[in-house]
Parts: C-alpha cells; sequence; structure tokens
C-alpha cells in the first residue's frame, strides 16, 4: 500500500472511532484529506503554511477562528495523525487564530 493510502487509511479508522463514541465524547466532528486544489491554497495562507507538503490541522473556524497544528513538525505518518488528534483531546495544543499566523514552511 502506497504511502498516501496508508494516511488516508489510518484516518478513516481513526474518524469511524471517533464517531463511534457517543456525540459529547466526539473531539473532531469532521475528518478529511485535500490535494492542492480547491480551499487548500487559503487553508495553508489563514494558517501559516506554505508549500505543498502534507500537513496536519484541526480547524474550529466556527470557535472563534480557532485551528490547531502538531506541537512539533514530524513527517505525517498513521502515528504521527493518531498522536496529533490524542494531543488535541487532551488539550496538549496551542491555538492558532485564522488570517492572523507567520508562515511556516511545508514544502
Amino acid at each position: 500500500m502506497n504511502r498516501a493510502k496508508k494516511l488516508i487509511a489510518a484516518l478513516t479508522d481513526l474518524a469511524e472511532t471517533e464517531k463511534a463514541k457517543p456525540e459529547g465524547e466526539q473531539k473532531v466532528k469532521c475528518f478529511f484529506t485535500a490535494t492542492n486544489d480547491g480551499p487548500i491554497d487559503q487553508i495553508r495562507s489563514n494558517t501559516g503554511l506554505t508549500g505543498t507538503k502534507a500537513a496536519l490541522l484541526i480547524l474550529e473556524l466556527a470557535k472563534s477562528g480557532k485551528f490547531y497544528k502538531p506541537a512539533k513538525d514530524a513527517e505525517v505518518t498513521p502515528d504521527s495523525l493518531v498522536a496529533f488528534v490524542k494531543d488535541f483531546a487532551d488539550g496538549k495544543l496551542q491555538a492558532g487564530k485564522w488570517g492572523e499566523q507567520e508562515s511556516t514552511k511545508a514544502s
């Protein structure tokens, strides 16, 4: 299985696990993957990401435009994906403000 398919499979497993929880216990409600089409340029620009390298983000735009990036700049892998969502659920990530971030190289 190639890298992209492994990541999509890991994301799907994580989404299914999260959706199986009672609604009040779900920390992330919507999961998606994307290429460099559609809204990706705007998302990268407003969260301080540049380039085209795979990146992890959690968007909470309805909550005052918040978003979260992994605490460490690590390669996106199935393990880093699970750890990222766990860190978010455990309140270990610092929120950024949509449109107010300095660029972080991700190419």
